[in-house]
């Protein structure tokens, strides 16, 4: 490797480590020479950066110092900078590279950038077979949820709701419809009233809300929930952007859901799980099949998040 070489692997190295901060620098992106120019991440980082406002102190004044930043941004680097430098003798300087064909911070900058969904209500069905990862994969979401919800909301005030009894970092374990609506729309009394009478929900509306609903192929089955669904779940549903509620459903087959749920009206993408670390994103379904690819996930990252497998997820209508 030439000097040449050695001193720009050193700069990169520096670059990502934060240590370069001259005036040359300060018009740039802070994931310029970082991460892959023109790649999804790259794109979802520097759009991000131009709208990023915080809405309070407490919140870091620039979008490349939060941790959705950070974690976007370190696998990027680690698979850009060891593209740059792939000869051996370039460990002699910190760099190193990796053999990924599809990187997690792209999957991830995907996954975020539908999340954003342009400020509206997000709502996914997850769809997989036994041990495809489904849950994890939900968790995913929540994770990244939950560092967007300044960006789209522009508060850091926000809820977990979840039927899954032992899913890590939830607010709120609802097993039932009444408690369901009592948490985030007020009693029955107060949705059919529009909030004039009864009782009000615990959870304020202007909180955003992420409902993950695990066990749907049993709790939203068309053959025998379709009643209960149509009455008194849809109703809920239809007024998720009212109350800034996005929403996970994960079920094994899209025949077991009932019909409306497979609507794109009401949801926003179909995702099917086809392997632990891959998955197929769709605009529209139709039977047990996604139509209009949307795109492919085939390295996605493990969450962070603990759960027990065997948790059932009860419900209850």
């Amino acid at each position: 490797m030439t000097e040449h070489r050695a001193f720009s692997s050193a700069k990169l190295r520096e670059f990502v480590r934060g240590d370069l901060r001259s005036k040359e620098n300060a018009d740039l992106y802070p994931h310029t020479g970082i991460v892959e120019p023109g790649s999804a991440t790259a794109d979802l980082l520097s759009f991000v950066e131009s709208i990023y406002e915080p809405p309070s102190e407490a919140v870091p004044a620039r979008f490349a110092e939060t941790k959705m930043a950070s974690v976007l941004r370190q696998q990027a680097a680690t698979d850009y900078v060891g593209a740059q430098i792939p000869d051996a003798t370039s460990y002699a300087v910190g760099v190193t590279e990796r053999d990924v064909e599809v990187s997690e911070a792209q999957a991830l900058a995907k996954v975020a950038r539908s999340i954003v969904n342009d400020g509206a209500p997000y709502s996914a069905l997850i769809f997989g077979g036994m041990n495809t990862g489904k849950t994890g994969f939900a968790g995913l979401w929540l994770e990244l949820w939950r560092e967007l919800v300044p960006l789209k909301y522009d508060t850091r005030e926000h809820a977990v709701v979840t039927n899954m009894r032992t899913l890590e970092g939830a607010d709120h374990v609802v097993t039932d419809i009444e408690a369901f609506r009592a948490l985030v729309f007020g009693d029955e009394r107060y949705v059919e009233t529009g909030g004039v009478q009864g009782e009000p929900p615990e959870i304020a509306p202007e909180t955003p809300v992420w409902w993950h609903f695990d066990e749907c192929s049993t709790h939203l089955d068309a053959r025998t929930q379709s009643h209960e669904v149509a009455t008194q779940y849809l109703p809920l549903v239809k007024r998720f952007a009212k109350v800034n509620v996005d929403a996970i459903h994960i079920g094994h087959s899209g025949m077991d859901i009932y019909k409306d749920m497979r609507r794109s009206q009401l949801t926003t993408e179909f995702v099917f799980k086809t392997g632990l670390k891959t998955a197929e994103v769709y605009e529209r379904m139709i039977d047990d099949h996604g139509e209009a690819l949307k795109y492919t996930l085939t390295e996605v990252p493990e969450t962070a998040l603990t759960y027990h497998p065997d948790d059932y997820s009860p419900w209850s209508w």
